[in-house]
């Protein structure tokens, strides 16, 4: 967390239950996405729960130190504690008990403060557990490459022209679409480890979708391109959520899609296109006010058989026009 003055105030809002439900998704995400960040936070909720234990202690040693050891048959009597209590302290009738709370600490603000910290670690920790098993839509469809082990084609263009967005065009779902084809390039490189590539795409992320904030996931992706694998997946996947509420996550995903076709036709990549990597049903629907675009979809339609093989250069040139009518190229 850059900024501690700002994310202190952030998080006495969701401990005061201020923060409305994006703001909450996106301080667990910022959380989640940060192994430092997740464990100071851990760290804290730990201390103060260690305070509220001891404090608990303390006070059952208080009643049981003022236990009348003479009627040990009897009910038990407690002395009177007052703030300027010394050993003199006398006690009182059996059937009074005042006990009066303390007043120079305050456990139940300790408790709520550690509940609430404590609440925060487990959903940001349920987060990191959700980037990792739950992989996003661009990751899944760059796992189904499985001919791109050792990364992205020499050849292949490691980056598009930002969408212009002409006259009429949906310049939110272009920007979108764009976004989900570097997603998926982003991840065959973490996937395959390859530092450059990650450096460079994280880049073009960060600098191009997600510069509002110094705590992009990009940021960090591309200043630790050597970092674990699933560590770096599970940026990616907190980035690719930012995105997708950002940008509209249907056109992403549909950018993604295209992204990866072209990926596994360039490698002749037949499985892909009969699995995961199905045209997506919602495609249809998404390009029906675009008629250059719907009909390169069912160009791309057209290509993939039922049976056999991809026709590969009709399925290529129908996806390369595609891709340059959604991102606005």
């Amino acid at each position: 967390m850059k900024e501690p003055r700002n994310d202190d105030e952030r998080l006495a809002a969701l401990l005061d239950g201020k923060l409305d439900r994006r703001q909450r998704e996106k301080l667990l995400a910022d959380v989640a996405a940060s192994d430092h960040d997740y464990q100071v936070l851990t760290n804290t909720a730990s201390v103060l729960r260690r305070m509220e234990e001891e404090d608990a202690a303390a006070a059952s040693l208080v009643q049981e130190s003022v236990y009348h050891e003479h009627i040990a048959d009897t009910a038990p009597v407690f002395r009177h504690i007052d703030e300027g209590d010394g050993a003199g302290a006398t006690l009182v009738a059996e059937d009074v008990i005042p006990l009066r709370p303390r007043t120079r600490t305050r456990p139940w603000r300790r408790w709520a403060i550690a509940a609430g910290i404590a609440g925060i670690a487990a959903a940001a920790a349920l987060v990191a557990r959700q980037g990792s098993s739950a992989e996003s839509v661009p990751m899944r469809l760059a796992g189904e490459l499985n001919h791109l082990q050792g990364g992205l084609p020499d050849e292949w263009e490691r980056s598009l022209e930002l969408a212009r967005g002409g006259e009429g065009s949906d310049v939110r779902a272009a920007r979108a679409a764009h976004a989900g084809a570097l997603l998926v390039d982003l991840s065959v490189a973490v996937q395959a480890r390859d530092t450059v590539d990650i450096r460079e795409l994280s880049g073009q992320l960060r600098y191009g979708f997600d510069s509002e904030t110094s705590a992009s996931p990009f940021q960090r992706i591309s200043e630790r391109p050597g970092a674990p694998v699933d560590s770096l997946q599970r940026l990616l996947s907190a980035g690719t959520e930012r995105l997708a509420n950002r940008l509209g996550r249907e056109s992403l995903e549909l950018g993604a899609w295209v992204e990866a076709a072209r990926l596994a036709a360039h490698g002749r990549n037949g499985e892909f296109f009969r699995g995961e990597g199905a045209v997506p049903p919602s495609a249809e629907g998404l390009l029906a006010a675009d008629i250059a675009a719907a009909r390169a979809l069912e160009q791309v339609r057209a290509a993939i058989p039922a049976t056999g093989p991809p026709r590969w250069d009709e399925l290529t040139a129908a996806l390369d026009t595609l891709q340059a009518k959604i991102t606005g190229g």
